[in-house]
């Protein structure tokens, strides 16, 4: 019988390779569009609110896509599903940059979060089957190139904004996305669609196995972590912490590095200690890390609890979608859907929430608070592991 090629290391190789150019891809638009966010206001004269209200338009975008593109993975893969929208997401920033009227910069918004959605959903369905097809941790790492991929943005966008303005930033990312997309794409691994007995048909309906919400609520609960220090870790070093403005941005800092430094680390120790293991410290972890960065009353003290939370939440989202990927009786691509789309309803859920708490009570005891999140993730992975 001749052996299947793609199990072979060379191929492991060429699939990691490819599905984690896909997620640089996929931060590095995310990061482009971060630094041009004042030019856009700007060029509409939009004001605070109705900026914001423009950002959810992204958010709501990503979450019409996630399940209609989980129901295309189950049906017909991975592989096809991810290759069209990268291609699609290629054009998108320019879109939404570049187009000349608030009407349409409006519904060029919607489609960039539905291909930030859709590629998502789709970049994690395929980094889970090349775990599951070569029997080797992928995910974090995966998650580590997303979080390297935005840096990158973040960082030539905003220099080529600074001297070739936003028409230049936008044809920049996008050429360096094309390039990348025709260089990784061939090279992603195909994937086929699980038939058998136990397998619902693939259709646009709630899977009935309980573990998947569990799974589901871990990611809401890890994003939120991660978008209330986004949002409003500044204010509180300034506000509370009484630092400098220019020091404020130290707080996100401190959580994002180590959460890429862990991210790139993290399969090892998966493969080392393995997933529930992993994903119980990582929950332990950050509940420590929050609850140091709310109550420890100094500024060292805060930036120090910031990066442990940043090391525990680093792991608990690659595990859980690789864990959604893997439920019994649901087609592979629902479970990853329906993950990730929690996770973005809790970015789209924490600032207004953490606004509105704020007017009452401390960043302090808002950020120790946020500790329940991770520690939630920890119950959940109690009762799934007895499941």
């Amino acid at each position: 019988m001749t052996a299947n090629p793609s199990v072979t290391p060379s191929f492991f190789l060429r699939h990691r390779v490819a599905v984690s150019a896909a997620f640089l891809l996929n931060g590095l638009m995310v990061g482009g569009w971060a630094p041009a966010i004042p030019a856009f206001k700007d060029k509409h004269s939009l004001a605070e609110s109705e900026l914001g209200l423009m950002i959810l338009l992204i958010g709501i975008g990503s979450l019409v896509t996630m399940p209609i593109t989980g129901a295309m993975i189950a049906r017909r893969g991975s592989t096809g599903v991810l290759m069209i929208v990268t291609w699609a997401c290629t054009l998108l920033l320019p879109l939404a940059l570049l187009a000349p009227t608030l009407p349409l910069a409006m519904a060029a918004l919607l489609l960039f979060g539905g291909g930030l959605g859709s590629m998502d959903v789709a970049m994690n369905a395929n980094a889970a089957r090349v775990e599951g097809a070569h029997h080797r941790p992928i995910m974090s790492s995966c998650h580590g190139f997303w979080s390297l991929g935005a840096l990158i943005g973040s960082a030539i966008g905003g220099t080529l904004l600074g001297f070739i303005g936003m028409p230049g930033q936008a044809a920049g990312i996008a050429l360096a996305m094309i390039i990348g997309a025709a260089l990784a794409l061939p090279k992603l691994m195909e994937d086929e669609v699980e038939r058998g007995d136990g397998i619902e048909k693939p259709k646009l309906t709630l899977p009935r196995s309980w573990p998947i919400y569990l799974i589901a609520l871990t990611a809401f609960a890890s994003f939120t972590a991660e978008g209330s220090v986004l949002d409003w870790a500044a204010l509180f070093l300034r506000d509370e912490r009484e630092v400098p403005g220019w020091m404020a941005g130290y707080a996100f800092a401190a959580f994002s590095a180590m959460m890429a430094l862990v991210r790139f680390a993290g399969d090892p120790v998966r493969a080392r200690l393995g997933d529930f293991t992993t994903f119980t410290l990582s929950s332990v972890i950050a509940t420590v890390g929050f609850l140091t960065a709310g109550l420890w009353p100094s500024l060292t003290g805060t930036l120090i609890g910031f990066a442990i939370a940043g090391l525990g939440l680093a792991n608990i989202v690659p595990i859980g979608f690789a864990a959604a990927d893997r439920v019994p009786g649901i087609p592979r691509g629902i479970g990853i859907s329906i993950a990730t789309f929690c996770g973005y309803s809790g970015i789209l859920v924490a600032p207004p929430l953490i606004g509105f708490v704020a007017e009452e009570v401390s960043y302090s005891i808002i950020f120790a608070c946020v500790a329940i999140l991770p520690f939630y993730c920890l119950l959940a992975a109690a009762m799934i592991r007895r499941r």
